[in-house]
């Protein structure tokens, strides 16, 4: 069901199940709102969504900004990606032309994957295998690298165990990440590693880190400590509630 089309107006559409078919091209910036959406086809500007559970395996030619509890991108963004929800999936084969900005419980980057640009999230937890070209900046209970990072880390990490979602979970599943900050065998990070954490990351043997690793004090008593695993995930979310609001509005 198409609400407004005509020429310079987006396409808008709001139902329980939308899908975008694979031949379908939409030469315009497309809004969608409804229970799930699926786009397999071509969008030719930005692709504004609202659901519970979003599904891209086509291309996006400028932005996608999405909210919802899950959000998985198996297909192509040419621009920037911000998205916000519970469970956040950047699969095998998906292509990022630019930036990343993501905000929620659980963000995983497949191996396999590419994000062109930055990569900036905040929220409980973060896996990421696949490839970022240039910087990370994150804030989260539990991060993971076993990807490449062509750039910078820069890491805010927390150290208590592993925190429940607030939320029911849906597909995709929440990866199991160790608390703190862990780099697999598989890590390969060009430039410096700078975390803040009361505890040392875990490097494993084959860690590459050719640049400067600096870990910052957090200079509080033990007993004002947070237990950032346990605060982020909080905060996450009051930051995916605004970010919905000023992305939605």
């Amino acid at each position: 069901m198409v609400y407004s089309r005509s020429p310079g107006w987006a396409d808008e559409r709001a139902e329980q199940m939308i899908t975008i078919g694979a031949q379908e091209v939409i030469h315009e910036d497309l809004y969608l709102a409804g229970e799930t959406i699926t786009i397999n086809g071509t969008v030719n500007g930005d692709a504004v969504v609202a659901t519970r559970q979003i599904t891209l395996n086509g291309t996006v030619t400028e932005d996608l900004i999405a909210a919802g509890q899950s959000i998985i991108v198996n297909g192509t963004v040419q621009d920037d990606i911000r998205m916000a929800g519970q469970v956040l999936l950047v699969a095998d084969g998906a292509h990022i032309g630019d930036r990343v900005m993501a905000a929620g419980y659980s963000l995983e980057t497949k191996a396999g994957s590419t994000i062109g640009g930055n990569l900036r999230f905040f929220g409980g937890q973060a896996l990421l295998a696949g490839t970022v070209q240039k910087n990370v900046r994150a804030a989260a209970g539990a991060l993971q690298i076993a990807g490449k990072v062509n750039g910078n880390l820069n890491l805010a990490v927390g150290n208590g165990g592993r925190s429940v979602s607030p939320f029911l979970p849906k597909p995709p599943a929440i990866p199991p990440i160790p608390p703190g900050l862990t780099l697999t065998s598989s890590t390969q990070v060009a430039g410096d590693l700078t975390y803040r954490s009361l505890v040392p990351a875990n490097m494993t043997t084959g860690a590459t880190v050719p640049g400067r690793v600096v870990q910052e004090a957090i200079p509080m008593p033990p007993e004002q400590r947070p237990n950032l695993a346990h605060q982020l995930p909080l905060q996450g979310q009051r930051l995916v509630t605004l970010v919905l609001v000023g992305w939605l509005l």
